[in-house]
């Protein structure tokens, strides 16, 4: 009985001390996705992309995966990023999207985290441009 108690004591030290202010997380990596796409439905593959806090005008660059570029899918925010926001105050922040130097996307959000991990609170992820360059 004295041997489960300590395992389960040690453990809870641990998971405690894996997040800031003694939280207990889930072991999950949260990431809030955008899909871009032309009128017609087809993916739109742009030349770059960043997620920019509105006040700060910090840019999050996240760099996209080749493969999920192609399909028109892009990170907003993950968890790595979840520091640069306050803990539980909802954040202004916009997804701009270029091809070229032109500005072909820009779309805002709001989104909050807990300590542990980022949330979408409002915004469109299903991006449509109707004049792809």
């Amino acid at each position: 009985m004295r041997k489960g108690f300590l395992a389960v004591f040690l453990l809870l030290i641990i998971l405690t001390s894996s997040c800031k202010r003694n939280k207990l997380c889930t072991m999950e990596y949260r990431m809030v996705y955008v899909t871009v796409s032309d009128s017609a439905g087809k993916a739109v593959v742009l030349d770059s992309n960043y997620t920019e806090i509105v006040n700060s005008k910090k840019k999050i660059i996240e760099p996209a995966d080749s493969l999920e570029k192609t399909k028109g899918i892009y990170l907003l925010i993950t968890d790595s990023q979840k520091d640069i926001i306050a803990e539980n105050v909802e954040t202004d922040v916009n997804f701009i999207g270029k091809k070229g130097s032109a500005v072909v996307v820009v779309e805002h959000y709001v989104i909050t985290q807990d300590g542990c991990h980022i949330r979408l609170v409002s915004g469109n992820t299903n991006i449509v441009i109707h004049h792809s360059q």
